[in-house]
């Protein structure tokens, strides 16, 4: 594994959903996020079983084959508001911010990575989590609320 100078990257984007807020912002939750991310599935480590909150850690496969670490930094779901730290290999660190804040004719969505990578392979990874990346959220977590809403 060659170095190189740290790579940073930050991207940042968003979305409308027509849904309030406090109904956007559970699909955020690590479990919840399967119904809409593919191959998407978490390994509670701590609680046990999973709940979300400030200082809960959870495994995840990455799209590298290598367990990804992530570690919920700061939660506030009154705020509609989530942080995670996620540890990918030995290469590459994402700081992922989820807010759901009350917009005309439901939730504006806005999503914030902080990228850095150390390795040719680590910033190979890092290059797609971009605007365009979090903007293609916004289709499959509209299909999970339709389904949510179907399925009551």
């Amino acid at each position: 594994m060659s170095s190189i100078d740290p790579v940073r990257l930050e991207a940042a984007g968003g979305f409308a959903l027509p849904v309030a807020p406090s109904e956007a912002f559970p699909l955020f939750d690590p479990v919840r996020e399967s119904e809409w991310a593919d191959g998407w599935s978490i390994r509670a480590v701590h609680p046990a079983p999973f709940r979300l909150e400030t200082d809960a850690v959870f495994e995840v496969p990455g799209p590298n084959g290598a367990t990804e670490v992530w570690t919920v930094t700061a939660c506030d779901p009154a705020a509609c508001r989530v942080e995670y730290l996620a540890v990918s290999g030995h290469d590459l660190v994402r700081r992922v911010t989820v807010r759901c804040d009350p917009a005309p004719g439901g939730a504006r969505v806005t999503v914030r990575y902080l990228v850095t990578a150390w390795t040719p392979e680590g910033a190979a990874r890092a290059a797609v989590y971009n605007q365009a990346f979090i903007e293609g959220w916004r289709q499959p977590v509209l299909e999970a609320l339709m389904r949510g809403r179907r399925a009551r």
